[in-house]
């Protein structure tokens, strides 16, 4: 690995942290590392400082990424919430109303033996 592709990598790295995992960014940062290899491929050298000015912050470039990413919208958030909500109440009344019912059939079909223990003298 060359001086610039150690110095792209950290520039991603940077990226990455920035992100702080709030989405799955790998595919975008992928498509940054070919573009700036692309890019800075005729340059045999370049800096952190040199990549920054040229590129941008790599905290702006994620807070880019975080806007774009439909994943953070708020109302796409507030839906699935409110499916995941929906689902979970509907599996907790179907467990309520299966474990009722496995009482009722249990009681119903539980025999009830009676011992009855005869005593003979002779």
């Amino acid at each position: 690995m060359n001086k610039t592709d150690e110095i792209i990598e950290q520039y991603l790295l940077d990226i990455r942290k920035a992100i702080h995992n709030l989405v799955p960014c790998e595919t975008f940062l992928e498509g940054l590392r070919q573009e700036l290899q692309e890019a800075l491929s005729t340059s045999e050298s370049c800096t952190l400082e040199e990549l920054i000015s040229q590129f941008g912050d790599p905290g702006t470039i994620a807070q880019e990424f975080l806007e774009d990413t439909e994943e953070l919208h708020p109302k796409k958030i507030a839906k699935s919430k409110r499916k995941r909500n929906i689902i979970i109440g509907a599996l907790i009344v179907v467990l309520v109303v299966s474990l009722g019912y496995l009482y009722v059939i249990h009681s119903q079909t539980q025999a009830k033996a009676v011992q009855t223990i005869e005593v003979i003298e002779e």
